[in-house]
């Protein structure tokens, strides 16, 4: 080989940089055809769910307006549609629903910090789990339905009685949810390394266990906001002085259907939009890998 063909000292450098350069342009490509791909699969979802709505609001106007479903079985979803916008303007509806958002906002915090402090306390405590696990299955055994009664009998007919009914349909959930989240977070390498590092149970348990159990207990809290929102309704309907489930029991006796209709779709879409934005935070922040 000649000294002209000899490979200069700054040939090595740039073969290494166009290299570089190849593969940052090939990871590049990837990411954007895997956003694409993200996309794409988005806006199939998205037009499917819109294309199975339609269907099914089209299917019911047509059945309504042809006779086959009687109007005051079910009203057609543009009556409903011509309804919600005098029934969520008026006072009567306000009020009532900041009657029923105080009961289940205050039920569900409570009955997600009891559940979550007594899970905690089971998870690391044997005796605790032997004492107290049995009779809070016992509890939850019947249906939380049938506790309404009692407590309109115990606190009476106004908020009290629904508070108690969302802390009961809010505490199992997180509970339950507490206990196999912190169980399936232990990690016999990761504590040994933890305590290699000279910490203590606490620092482990705030460190390894409880974050890594996070996702889990993330999840049972968005059961606890149906739970709870579920129980204040009934227990609203059957006995309450003011809320949406007391309105739901009125206009039913007034034959008032378009009205049923109406709150019962305004009651499915908030409590929806507020499970979906709980996803959503979770997805966001909660959403690390457990250790395994």
């Amino acid at each position: 080989m000649t000294t002209a063909e000899k490979p200069g000292p700054g040939d090595g450098a740039a073969s290494r940089e166009a290299a570089v350069q190849a593969l940052n342009e090939l990871a590049n490509a990837d990411r954007d055809r895997t956003r694409r791909d993200d996309r794409r699969k988005r806006a199939i979802r998205l037009a499917t769910v819109v294309a199975i709505g339609v269907g099914f609001l089209a299917l019911w106007q047509w059945a309504t307006d042809t006779g086959l479903i009687h109007n005051f079985i079910a009203p057609s979803p543009t009556e409903i549609a011509a309804y919600l916008p005098e029934l969520v303007t008026s006072s009567y509806f306000l009020d009532n629903l900041s009657v029923t958002l105080k009961e289940l906002l205050i039920g569900f915090a409570i009955g997600v910090s009891a559940g979550f402090l007594l899970g905690v306390l089971v998870s690391v405590s044997s005796i605790a789990r032997a004492g107290i696990v049995p009779y809070v299955l016992a509890l939850n055994a019947p249906p939380g339905i049938v506790f309404a009664p009692l407590f309109l009998t115990w606190f009476g007919f106004g908020m009290t009685s629904k508070i108690a009914m969302a802390v009961a349909g809010a505490f199992f959930p997180i509970f339950i949810s507490t206990i196999a989240g912190l169980a399936e977070a232990r990690n016999a390498e990761a504590d040994r390394l933890m305590r290699s590092l000279t910490a203590n149970e606490r620092q482990i348990f705030l460190k390894v266990r409880l974050p890594n159990a996070v996702p889990l207990i993330f999840a049972g809290i968005k059961l606890c906001w149906i739970s709870a929102a579920i129980g204040v309704v009934v227990a609203e309907f059957i006995g309450a002085q003011a809320g949406i489930g007391f309105m739901v029991q009125s206009f039913n006796f007034q034959l008032d259907i378009p009205g049923v209709y109406s709150l019962i779709l305004l009651l499915s879409v908030s409590t929806a939009t507020v499970y979906w934005l709980l996803e959503f935070a979770e997805r966001k922040w909660f959403s690390w890998g457990r250790l395994t």
